[in-house]
C-alpha cells in the first residue's frame, strides 16, 4: 500500500513539474532498488538517509549531479547507477528538527504520530531484514532529542517505530526520565523482544506509568527447536514469562 501511494504521489509531482527531483528510501528500496526503476523515481536512497538526504538537497540547490553522493541508486536511461556505499557505524545518530507544521493540514487523516528512538538491531534472526538493511548496526538517539521530537508531535498517540526499541536498558530508562521530566502527556505503542521483557519487567512498569499501552512482540514459534532454527537467541521460557508479565 505504501509503495502504491508513493508511486502515485510522485507520478503526480512529475506531471505538475517534470523538472522536480524525486527520491525514495526505506527498507524495500534498500533491499530491492530494482523494484523502483521507474520514471517517477529519480533517486533511491540505499540505507540510512540522515547524511544522504541533506547532500541531495544541497546538490539540487546548486544544480549539481548526484554521482558524488554516497548511498544512492540513480535512475538513468541505461538502468540504475549505484554510487559508493554510504558507511554506517553503531553509536549515536541524530535527526534534524522537523517542521511538522508543513503537514499540519493533513493531521485529520492520521491517528498517531511516529518517531524513532533507535535504529537497527544487534540480533541476527534469520527471518528478519531489519538488521540487514541497517548493515548490522545498532544506533541510539539522545534521550533529550527524542523527548523534543515527541513533544513536537500534535497527536496524543505516538508509535515508536524502532526495529528493537528497548534493547538498551539504560537508553530506554533515560528516555523515560526525559519524557517524565517534561511532563509530556501522551500514550505510546512500541516493539519489544520477549527476552527484554522477561529480564527487565521494571522497565515496562515504568513505561506503562509513562503511557505505554501496546507492544508488538515477536513470538515466532512455540518450541525451543524452532527458536534455535530462526537464530532468535531467546527461549520458550522467556516467551511464556513475557506473556505472563504483560
Amino acid at each position: 500500500g505504501e509503495i502504491s501511494t508513493t508511486r502515485h504521489m510522485l507520478t503526480i509531482a512529475k506531471k505538475i513539474d517534470p523538472k522536480v527531483t524525486t527520491i525514495i528510501g526505506g527498507q524495500h528500496p534498500t533491499l530491492l532498488p530494482d523494484d523502483f526503476n521507474e520514471p517517477c523515481f529519480d533517486l533511491i536512497c540505499i540505507g540510512a538517509g540522515e547524511e544522504t538526504f541533506p547532500e541531495v538537497v544541497q546538490a539540487v540547490a546548486e544544480e549539481k549531479g548526484f554521482e558524488h553522493i554516497k548511498g544512492l541508486a540513480i535512475r538513468k536511461k541505461e538502468g540504475l547507477f549505484l554510487t559508493e556505499e554510504r558507511p554506517i557505524k553503531s553509536g549515536e545518530f541524530s535527526w534534524p528538527k522537523l517542521n511538522r507544521d508543513l503537514a499540519a493540514k493533513y493531521k485529520k487523516h492520521f491517528d498517531s504520530g511516529i518517531t524513532v528512538t533507535t535504529h537497527g538491531c544487534p540480533h541476527r534472526c534469520k527471518f528478519c531484514s531489519l538488521w540487514f538493511t541497517a548493515r548490522g548496526t545498532y544506533r541510539l538517539r539522545s534521550a533529550e532529542e527524542v523527548a523534543d521530537d515527541i513533544a513536537s508531535l500534535s497527536q496524543h498517540l505516538i508509535y515508536i517505530a524502532d526495529d528493537n526499541t528497548f534493547h538498551d536498558y539504560q537508553h530506554a530508562m533515560d528516555i523515560y526520565a526525559a519524557i517524565k521530566k517534561r511532563r509530556i502527556n501522551k500514550i505510546y505503542g512500541a516493539y519489544a523482544r520477549t527476552d527484554t521483557i522477561a529480564e527487565h519487567p521494571e522497565l515496562f512498569e515504568k513505561w506503562k506509568e509513562l503511557g505505554l499501552y501496546a507492544l508488538v512482540v515477536g513470538f515466532e514459534v512455540v518450541d525451543e527447536k524452532g527458536l534455535e532454527a530462526l537464530n532468535k537467541k531467546t527461549s520458550l521460557e522467556n516467551n511464556l514469562k513475557a506473556i505472563e508479565l504483560l
